[in-house]
């Protein structure tokens, strides 16, 4: 009873020192402190090095009173506008040239991106947790928040694309005979008159794909449409925003999450900003490591498969999938689903390297 008590008071002293350690060295002060070290190193004067060196590693916030907005995603992507690190990898990366017409001062971050702007760690800020109504748009599906404040006429035919597909789709397989958007169409179903506050990306995808695996009493059929079909819908359901709060009743997964510690070696794929050095020293990058089981769930894996008893059945059980495929196809099925399997009906998630690494070794131990 005695080595009991023991084991549990030193595991219960580790925990509590893991979250102190924790709450004094957090994910965004880090990414900060190197920032502040790699732009002194690559200052173009001796002025500018001094100004790197004086600045505070604190919270960094973008309020923008006219459109309510408070927006935190500049305390880790430091140099949006920093010409320095225009080949840097992500969080410290020069944001593209629509960043000169669309500054943060001005119109914040998560207009565009979305995400919860208010959050200061990677995957609570990225939507990227269960239940999740913010999921930050990444790829195409950025084109609905383009389209809610441009629409179609002032922006260019490439930035619309999806938009104008998804209309012609919506029209082709006749959704307006049972859905409204705007006060047309009939009242069979749902109105989608604000369903892109309701609802993200993935959810929408799925349900397009297979209604009745999403929602048991839905009367929606199933429709032979393509991957590319659902993504253009998608994406012009996202623009139908109405006034309605969004919605947090997800059923698929509300497990209590947690956050992985940090990651502080150098990543094998080194970009050519990582190689280059100042003063014969390297300066390190610190990459957030993803969990593999924590992010299947949190990006939304699971709203279409399953694993054992829990997650979707839009698409097919993952449960042994580790058996089954290696580990160069589930990463070449990750970063492009298309390009494996044309006639395939998964979405282009647009994962980054990092989350693909860590999905790949998660999804390799299930046998």
């Amino acid at each position: 009873m005695k080595l009991a008590l023991t084991i549990l008071s030193i595991a219960l002293v580790a925990v509590l020192l893991a979250i102190a350690w924790s709450e004094e060295n957090p994910e965004w002060a880090n990414y900060q402190r190197v920032y502040f070290d790699l732009a002194q190193r690559r200052a173009q004067s001796s002025t500018q090095a001094d100004w790197y060196r004086t600045q505070r590693v604190e919270i960094r916030q973008i309020s923008v009173a006219p459109l309510k907005r408070v927006d935190r995603c500049t305390t880790c992507h430091l140099a949006v506008a920093d010409p320095n690190f225009a080949d840097a990898p992500e969080p410290l990366r020069l944001h593209s040239a629509l960043l000169q017409s669309h500054p943060p001062e001005r119109f914040g971050c998560t207009v565009c991106h979305r995400g919860e702007g208010r959050a200061v760690t990677t995957l609570t800020a990225h939507g990227e947790v269960p239940g999740s109504s913010v999921r930050m748009l990444r790829g195409e599906y950025v084109q609905a928040a383009c389209y809610l404040c441009h629409a179609e006429k002032t922006l260019p035919p490439a930035a619309t694309s999806e938009i104008v597909a998804g209309e012609i789709a919506i029209n082709q397989l006749r959704c307006l005979r049972c859905h409204q958007i705007d006060g047309m169409g009939e009242s069979e179903g749902p109105d989608l008159s604000a369903i892109g506050s309701r609802r993200d990306a993935l959810e929408l995808d799925a349900h397009l794909l297979n209604p009745p695996a999403m929602n048991s009493g839905s009367t929606m059929p199933i429709f032979p449409i393509t991957r590319a079909q659902a993504q253009a819908i998608t994406v012009y359901l996202l623009t139908q925003q109405g006034d309605a709060p969004p919605a947090n009743d997800v059923r698929y997964r509300s497990a209590n999450f947690r956050f992985s510690i940090f990651d502080f070696r150098l990543s094998d794929r080194k970009s050519k900003f990582e190689n280059r050095k100042s003063d014969g020293v390297l300066a390190p990058i610190v990459f957030f490591r993803y969990d593999g089981q924590q992010l299947f769930w949190a990006a939304g894996c699971g709203v279409c498969h399953r694993i054992g008893n829990e997650g979707g059945a839009v698409g097919p059980a993952l449960t042994r999938i580790g058996r089954v495929r290696e580990r160069d196809w589930l990463r070449r099925y990750l970063s492009d689903p298309s390009a494996v399997r044309p006639d395939g009906r998964m979405p282009q998630l647009y994962l980054n390297d990092r989350e693909i690494d860590a999905l790949v070794e998660f999804l390799l131990t299930l046998r």
